[in-house]
């Protein structure tokens, strides 16, 4: 602990998941030591949004940051799983809609890659009658406009799933 009579600083050390040696200051993290900071240190959880529609995801982006949340942003599939590939994320949040590689084949690839990472479908066009119907892989779908709130909901409890 670092003190002085008007403050005190405490000081921990992060010591990776096996106890080998403490992690390197924030500047110089690979992005696995990154995630496991941002997570332990932060409460953080990371979050992709993949849709063609710039302006909804910076939206969801911002109103996601006030909330705690890293999010990053794609506005292909192709993006997105190179995205994934880079940086990995807890929960991707995904448009059926995309130009390009399409919504479900872009889900296909990143529960081929990363299967524990839940996926939230989005989109303007429709909506499955009940869980039965999600593609193979979906958590849940969320219909256009996006709640912000109801999103929030749903990403707490595809994390708390899995």
């Amino acid at each position: 602990m670092i003190s002085s009579r008007s403050w005190a600083v405490k000081l921990k050390w992060i010591v990776n998941p096996a106890g080998e040696r403490p992690l390197r200051s924030p500047c110089r993290l690979s992005p696995e030591e990154s995630h496991i900071r941002d997570r332990e240190v932060m409460g953080l959880f990371r979050a992709l949004l993949v849709d063609d529609e710039e302006e909804l995801v910076t939206t969801l982006q911002e109103r996601l940051s006030y909330r705690d949340i890293d999010a990053d942003f794609s506005l292909t599939g192709a993006d997105a799983i190179q995205k994934m590939r880079e940086k990995r994320f807890d929960i991707v949040v995904l448009d059926l809609k995309l130009p390009g590689i399409s919504g479900i084949e872009t889900m296909r690839v990143l529960k081929n890659e990363y299967p524990d990472v839940p996926i939230i479908l989005i989109t303007g066009h429709g909506s499955p009658d009940t869980t039965d119907d999600l593609p193979k892989g979906a958590y849940e779908y969320l219909p256009k406009p996006i709640n912000i709130e109801k999103l929030m909901e749903v990403m707490k409890e595809a994390l708390a799933d899995r």
